[in-house]
């Protein structure tokens, strides 16, 4: 809700608190999404906080500056947690939008092509 600061919100008491689950036996579900414009040479991080409580956030920001792989910055962040201790599960997805080219064929004029 932006009530706290990033630093105050590592060390709270109720980080870990799962306040919204998919599946399960309680009755409702609440979706929570967020659009986002995506442009070319985007990149997408997902992940668990496996991974955030133990890598700093720059030291994930300088690995996926570094890496262009997304296979390989996944690989060097799992390490990364791991050597860190590992004390949790550790989901990772990297995801990088490259560009698109869009081909019209001639005998379908409305249909494109994605390469």
């Amino acid at each position: 809700a932006g009530t706290m600061q990033p630093e105050e919100a590592k060390g709270h008491r109720m980080r870990h608190v799962v306040t919204n689950i998919v599946g399960g036996a309680a009755a409702g579900l609440f979706v929570e999404a967020h659009a986002v414009e995506l442009h070319a040479g985007d990149l997408l991080l997902l992940c668990s906080d496996g991974l955030t409580e133990m890598v700093s956030n720059d030291a994930i920001a300088a690995t996926l500056s570094a890496v262009s792989n997304p296979e390989a910055a996944c690989r060097q962040l799992l390490e990364a947690a791991n050597q860190a201790g590992g004390r949790d599960n550790i989901t990772i997805v990297v995801a990088r939008f490259n560009p698109v080219e869009e081909v019209s064929t001639p005998a379908d004029p409305t249909r494109l092509d994605m390469k």
